[in-house]
């Protein structure tokens, strides 16, 4: 592909050119201001990422309203900062790299684009399919918090806020407003009927969402759009030890008949099926006809050790297999209607957290009608730990049964696995009360 500028510009021997910068392969491709002088060459970012393939849109783009626009508009903005700037300095004879490295960080932002904008773009600039969901979960956090609402794109299925607090600009933040933030977040909240309408996110959570928070802030003021950052305390996540339900209320929803049936169903089949996330559980297939379990590569050890965890097809498993899953045939997906037809990393990573958005709202009202603790996807990974342990399970076992790495364990590398009879009697448990057994 032909890289051509958006703007270019010789300002007395330095030139300074709005290009995408290629140094690096990517998915997105981020777009500089490069200035070149004396065989020297700075890259000054500007916040726009974008795919190769749109690239050329946008350096075509002619004073219409459209997105490429806008992000033409945008590199403008940071395009004429560096010429201005560097203008200054070779009229004052003043001008090299380094002076003007300096130079722009003094300066303000020149670009009226708000938070989000800029949020956004540094979201879209990440290689990883998990980061960027984990600052869009962030950015749908606080904009709700300052009162916005969330809809769905018709074209790409995905949330997109707009309304109140959306077009707050960078110097906007304080230390104040984030901290208002984190207490709303750590907020349950209930309709006058006593129905959760709003769960309160856990310490490990808050801290996710504000460390991409941070993240935003700190890329604000380095681009020289804020004098500094504002302050904040994030706290370490926890181990969750809290965050499971004794087998006494999970009874309950196994039992569960009401309007969110299909979600206390969905809850059951991960606690079931190991506490296992519902990534792996969307890429199960079918073992062949004489086998009574599933086999999985965790996908979050993929870069790793790779670990295989298997999930005996209890009886109680099976009646939810009845209803949920495809027809038994070797190698087909198990769960198909989890992926539908996402294929890249990106879309898989969206139609995941979809899902388990859906599972945590429906757990809402299950939870609520039951009168139990609200309980997440990984309330069922933590139950499914608790229960075996409280049943005095080898931990080495549930270590296994989970997919937990080995680590730097001698003994782990003598202990033999457990035999798939073993393996089922053992979850059989899952489902009694070990304060009664």
């Amino acid at each position: 592909m032909k890289i051509n500028s958006i703007f270019s510009e010789n300002v007395s021997g330095v030139f300074v050119t709005a290009t995408m910068d290629t140094r690096k392969v990517r998915e997105l491709m981020p777009v500089a201001i490069r200035v070149t002088y004396l065989r020297k060459v700075w890259y000054y970012q500007t916040g726009v990422s974008v795919k190769e393939s749109d690239y050329n849109e946008i350096v075509k783009a002619n004073r219409g309203k459209g997105e490429n626009q806008k992000y033409k508009d945008m590199i403008k903005a940071v395009f004429d900062k560096v010429t201005t700037a560097t203008r200054e300095l070779t009229n004052a004879n003043r001008f090299s790299i380094e002076v003007l490295k300096n130079e722009i960080g003094k300066r303000g932002a020149v670009s009226k684009s708000t938070l989000l904008d800029y949020w956004i773009e540094l979201k879209n600039s990440k290689d990883k399919a998990k980061t960027r969901e984990q600052y869009n979960c962030a950015a749908i956090s606080f904009y709700k918090f300052m009162g916005a609402k969330t809809k769905r794109n018709p074209d790409t299925n995905r949330l997109e806020l707009y309304g109140n607090g959306t077009d707050i600009k960078p110097n906007d933040l304080t230390p104040e407003l984030i901290k208002d933030w984190e207490r709303w977040m750590a907020q349950e909240v209930k309709d006058k009927d006593g129905k959760v309408t709003k769960i309160a996110l856990s310490t490990a959570s808050r801290s996710v969402y504000l460390r991409a928070f941070r993240a935003v802030c700190l890329d604000l003021q380095q681009n020289g759009i804020i004098r500094k950052a504002p302050e904040m305390t994030i706290k370490q996540g926890g181990r969750r030890s809290d965050d499971f339900l004794q087998v006494s209320d999970i009874l309950k929803i196994f039992d569960y008949s009401g309007q969110s049936k299909e979600w206390a169903d969905w809850w059951m089949i991960l606690y079931l099926s190991n506490g296992s996330n519902l990534r792996d559980i969307s890429e199960l297939v079918w073992p062949h006809d004489s086998v009574s379990e599933f086999s999985f590569e965790r996908s979050k050890m993929a870069d790793k050790q790779p670990i295989t965890v298997n999930i005996p097809i209890l009886p109680e498993l099976q009646i939810l297999l009845d209803k949920y899953a495809t027809i038994r045939q070797e190698g087909a997906r198990v769960f198909p209607q989890i992926l539908r037809d996402a294929k890249t990393e990106t879309a898989i990573t969206h139609r995941v957290h979809d899902f388990n958005a859906d599972i945590r709202k429906g757990m809402q009202l299950v939870c609520s009608e039951l009168g139990i603790k609200t309980a997440t996807a990984s309330t069922a990974r933590n139950s499914y730990i608790t229960t075996l342990t409280w049943h005095n399970t080898a931990d080495a076992f549930i270590d296994a049964m989970v997919g937990h790495s080995d680590g730097k364990s001698v003994l782990r590398g003598y202990q033999g696995k457990a035999s798939p009879k073993r393996r089922a009697a053992i979850n059989s448990l899952l489902l009694t009360d070990p304060e009664e057994d």
